[in-house]
């Protein structure tokens, strides 16, 4: 099992006294807030102030709304498929993305990072390896299985994530804005178009072809979206938080979600309810 380096005598890292990531902090609860340890070293403050309003409009608040609903009744307004799906269950396997840079060098990010991408990082190589150990893993399943595409969030360290994997399965890439929605940045400050590169920035990272989906939808809404559309079987690459939260719909909740591990859940369309087959692994 492949865990993240932990860096605790890093004195430099703008992060909490555990020195976990915003991404890394348990979201069970209310956002965590901006602390001044993040504005020491960032740019000015005025400039985190106005990098953080990315998306809080009426549709940012809908978003919420339906999440609180989900979580509290595991139901979410059905789909509108094109006809009736020819299956009952889909199996869905869930990856979360592989180490990213600010994780393991603050510093270097910071001078890469613009007002745009300050959320958004990169993977490391070894994020990088970790991909491909996981696409490794998946070779099996996606030969029994009938996986028809890589669904991914277009935050890129998923897409880094996804573009691995990619090349072992031989499957083509689909960025759809809904499987961002669970990361904590992204919850905290609001979805929008602006939350992500450009698909010219995402091509000049990424080498590979992708298609980018233009609906905006939270998390859980999408998730199962894809579940009544494109299954039987449906890949997706995304956050912990994903994870997490879909876990805590089923009788067996987990938290442990090391870098890159593979969850495999079903979903009972009938039912609407989610289950958990294999607990994450890495």
């Amino acid at each position: 099992m492949i865990h993240p380096s932990t860096r605790a005598g890093d004195a430099n890292l703008p992060i909490d006294r555990d020195h976990r990531s915003l991404e890394d902090e348990d979201t069970s609860g209310p956002p965590p807030e901006v602390t001044q340890s993040h504005l020491d070293v960032l740019p000015p403050s005025k400039l985190l102030e106005d990098v953080l309003q990315i998306g809080e409009d009426e549709t940012s608040n809908a978003i919420k709304r339906k999440r609180t609903d989900a979580r509290k009744t595991n139901k979410t307004p059905r789909p509108q498929p094109h006809g009736k799906p020819s299956y009952d269950t889909c199996n869905v396997w869930m990856v979360r993305h592989g180490e990213r840079l600010d994780e393991v060098d603050r510093n270097r990010w910071i001078k890469m990072a613009t007002r745009r991408t300050w959320h958004d990082p990169p993977l490391t190589s070894r994020g990088k390896d970790q991909a491909v150990l996981a696409a490794r893993s998946l070779l099996e399943h996606a030969r029994q299985r009938s996986f028809d595409a890589i669904y991914t969030s277009p935050l890129l360290r998923c897409m880094q994530t996804a573009e691995q994997i990619a090349k072992h399965l031989d499957l083509p890439v689909v960025a759809v804005p809904g499987l961002a929605e669970c990361a904590a940045a992204v919850r905290q400050h609001g979805l929008s178009s602006s939350t992500f590169r450009s698909e010219e920035e995402l091509s000049a990272q990424c080498a590979m072809d992708f298609t980018m989906s233009p609906k905006l939808m939270d998390f859980d809404t999408q998730l199962r979206a894809l579940a009544s559309t494109k299954g039987p079987d449906l890949l997706v690459v995304t956050h912990r938080e994903g994870l997490r939260d879909t876990s805590a719909l089923t009788p067996t909740p987990f938290r442990h979600t090391p870098y890159c591990c593979v969850a495999h859940f079903r979903y009972h369309l009938h039912t609407r309810r989610w289950e958990v087959a294999v607990s994450p692994r890495s």
